[in-house]
This record gives structure tokens, sequence and C-alpha cells, in this order.
């Protein structure tokens, strides 16, 4: 096995090159192949567990997210927390005009277009500058999620894994896929999810040889993780019970309003990055004026700024909102018309900050506008006589799967990953009857998702 220039420098690896590349040690290709997916998906894991400790360290100190103390200048105005989207985004603009640029794909768009177009290979440097930006964004509260940077950076890694060792450019995609599916694995404690997602989204091939990569590279990461954080779930959700099935028609009305939000959702995205990227300023103001759109939305709805993990939990556990940390000036809404609205201005914030040149990911802030929606759509039935057994909590979870299974259109991987992540099995069924009709309403407007509509 010859090692590719750069790599061979090193005499560790020409002799790890070596070693693997030895024919008279009896192994077969796909043992080295296996291998090396678990050395993805260690290695994944272990980006991700410091990487977490980061993320809530920072959302501890300017947000007071979580067990980290806040900064005590903030606790006492908590008005300066607007002032954090914007820098966020002029650092993030910075960032990728002098060390990022020339990148049409980012996150996972990105990941895509390499498999499709380019054997595989990611670049390290990049990606790099990529994951960086994204910390950034994340920790200063544009509306983005943590997976569009874990999947490109897991991607990367497995891409270069690969590139260590001169592998082919057939291979070079399965370890690709292999450090996908290890960040879904390993962010979300999910890896029956992240096996789905890189088969169903990322490489598009069931073959028996990529099968047994992605699948041991995603155990791999969640073996990592669970050894060093403990057992845990991303939310922490009550039991539920059986939905009737004398009400699994509700479900098909949910999809349809599901499908129509994430219509509008990957519609407004799309207008506004080429809104921005026809806009004739520097680039690195950009994604500042999308911070400071998202500050201006959280003026009325302090939660959509960041991920909204808090939101959703309580969501879907039923219970109120967490009290705001900025003092909203609708608060004299009902719930419904609140969350209704909420989920509107979380489809703005996130379209904003990710069509200014932002980066991040598309999945939290989906989970958020499915939890809004189908929280309120729950409220709403529970106020009428239509039916009365299942709690809003479930029609929340439901909504969770929906919408970001339509832009993604990758329904299958999204319903094993909220149930991952929720460990409400009892609600597969309603997910994915609301899934299904949502993608089918999605598909009849827009022909590709939101990771897809650029490779056109």
């Amino acid at each position: 096995m010859e090692l590719s220039g750069y790599f061979s420098r090193f005499r560790f690896f020409r002799q790890l090159g070596a070693l693997l590349g030895n024919r008279n040690i009896k192994l077969s290709d796909n043992f080295y192949l296996n291998l090396l997916a678990v050395i993805t998906g260690i290695l994944v894991g272990l980006l991700v567990y410091a990487w977490s400790w980061m993320l809530e360290a920072g959302n501890g100190f300017l947000r007071g997210d979580g067990d980290y103390p806040q900064w005590p200048l903030i606790a006492d105005h908590h008005w300066l927390v607007l002032l954090f989207p914007p820098l966020g985004g002029l650092l993030v603009g910075i960032l990728f005009r002098h060390w990022g640029r020339h990148r049409r794909f980012r996150g996972v768009s990105a990941v895509i277009e390499s498999v499709a177009r380019r054997g595989g290979r990611l670049s390290l440097r990049k990606n790099g500058v990529e994951f960086v930006g994204s910390t950034f964004g994340i920790i200063s509260g544009l509306s983005v999620g943590p997976e569009g940077p874990i999947v490109s950076a897991g991607s990367t890694i497995g891409s270069n894994v690969s590139r260590f060792f001169g592998l082919s450019a057939a291979r070079t995609r399965v370890l690709l896929a292999s450090g996908a599916a290890a960040g879904i694995s390993a962010v979300f404690n999910a890896p029956i999810a992240g096996f789905f997602f890189a088969l169903e989204l990322i490489l598009g091939d069931f073959s028996k040889k990529a099968v047994a990569a992605i699948v041991l590279a995603s155990v791999s990461a969640n073996v990592t993780m669970l050894g060093l954080m403990g057992e845990r779930r991303i939310y922490e959700v009550e039991a539920y019970g059986k939905v009737p099935l004398a009400e699994m028609w509700v479900f098909i009305v949910l999809g349809l309003v599901c499908g129509l939000v994430a219509v509008g959702f990957a519609e407004c995205l799309h207008f506004l990055e080429n809104r921005f990227n026809n806009w004739r300023i520097l680039p690195p103001v950009k994604p500042m004026v999308g911070g400071i759109l998202v500050s201006l939305s959280a003026l009325f709805f302090p939660e959509v700024m960041g991920t909204g993990h808090d939101t959703v939990e309580s969501l879907i556990n039923g219970t109120r909102l967490p009290d705001p940390q900025l003092l909203s000036a609708i608060n004299w809404l009902s719930p419904v018309p609140y969350l209704i609205l909420l989920c509107l201005f979380k489809v703005i914030a996130t379209s904003v900050t990710l069509g200014s040149g932002a980066a991040g990911g598309k999945f939290a802030p989906s989970l958020f506008m499915g939890a809004t929606l189908g929280g309120a759509f729950g409220l709403l039935l529970a106020s009428s006589s239509l039916v009365g057994t299942a709690e809003p909590g479930v029609y929340a979870i439901v909504g969770m799967a929906t919408i970001f299974g339509s832009i993604a259109q990758a329904p299958l991987s999204v319903v094993l990953m909220v149930f991952e992540m929720s460990g409400n099995y009892t609600l597969i069924l309603p997910m994915l009857i609301a899934g299904t009709l949502s993608q089918v309403m999605f598909y009849s407007v827009r022909k590709k998702g939101v990771f897809t509509h650029k490779l056109a």
C-alpha cells in the first residue's frame, strides 16, 4: 500500500503503510478498509467529545446555558447577548474571506459534492477553517446547528485517513461516508441513524463493503463517546404511549402542514442565498448583517438564537417554554400563535444566517421548527373536541422528524435519528405517516432537497 506524497515523509506513516500493504499478511482488502473505518470512528468520537465540551463552555460563558457559569457582565445586562450574533457573523466572515475562499459548497452539501464529483477528496485545511467558523457561529448565537460541521469534519477525517494510505477513489468515498456516519453517531448518540444517514444521503451505495465499514465507524464513534461521557440522551423525554389507530389521520394533516413549512424554509433559504450572493458589499460584512437580523428577531423571540435545544426539550415534554433571558416584547400572546410565530421567525433567522454566508447545520433548526409547529398543532387539537388522547408533546416529536426529513430528502434516517435521540419507539408509525406525506408535498414543489439543490 503506497502512501500519498505528503504523508510518506513521516517514518511512522511509511512503516504503518508498509505493514498494511504487506501481502505476506494473509488478510483481505476488506479487513484493511474496516480497520481504517474503526480508526476513523475513534478519531471522530474524540473530536466530538472535545468539541462538545468547547460548545458547552462557550454557550455557558456567553448565554448561561448548561452547567458553566455565565460571564458576570452579561448576567447583569442580558441585552448584551444581542451583540454576539453580529460579532460572530463578522468573525466568521473574516475567517472565510481570508482562509476559506472560493467554496461554493459548505457542510453536508460539500460532502455530497465530493462523493459525486471529486472521488471523495476533501481538503483538510478548507474544511478545518469551516469547522472553526461554524463553532464561532454556534457559540455566538447564530441560528445554526452542530450536525453540518460535524458531518463535514467527520467526512474530512475519513477522506484524509484514506489519503494517508493512498487508497482508491472508491474506498475514499466509503471512508468519507464512514466519517459522516461517525459524526452523526457521536454527536446525537444515534449509531443506527448515522449508518442510514451515510448510506441514504451521502453515499447512496448499499454494497457489502460500504455497509460493513460504515457500521464499524458509526459504532466505534458511539462507543468512544460513551466511554468518555457515559450513557446519555440528547433529549430527556417522558415515555408516551401508542397513538390509537383511530387518530392516525391527524398525522396526515400534520404531515401536509409540515411539508408546507419545509417548502417555505427551502424557498426562503434559496432566495436569501441568491440575494446575499448578488449583494455587492465586502464579503465579511454579509454574515454580520445576517447576525444583526438574528438579533432583531431575538428582540421578539429570544428562543431563535442558537440551536434551541432547551425550547425543543420543553415542547416535546409538553411543558411550557423556558423562561427567556431577554424581555420579549410580545409575551402577551397565547401559546398557539406564539409557537406558530416562533416557528416562522426560526425559518427567517436560519435562512438569513446560512444565506448570508455563515456555516452551520440545518438539522437542529429544523427540529426546532418541527417541535414548535407540532406543539402548536397538538395544543390546538387539545383545545378542540376532535381528538383528545395524544399529548401535545407527541405532535412536537413527530413534527421534529417530519420537517427535516422533507428538506433533506432522507425521511428514514431522520425518523431513526429522532427515535434514538428521544427513545420513543411507539411514535415511529406516526413519524413515518407524517414524514411520507410531508416529503410527497415537498417533492411536488421542489425536486431537490436543501443539500443537493446546488448540485444540479
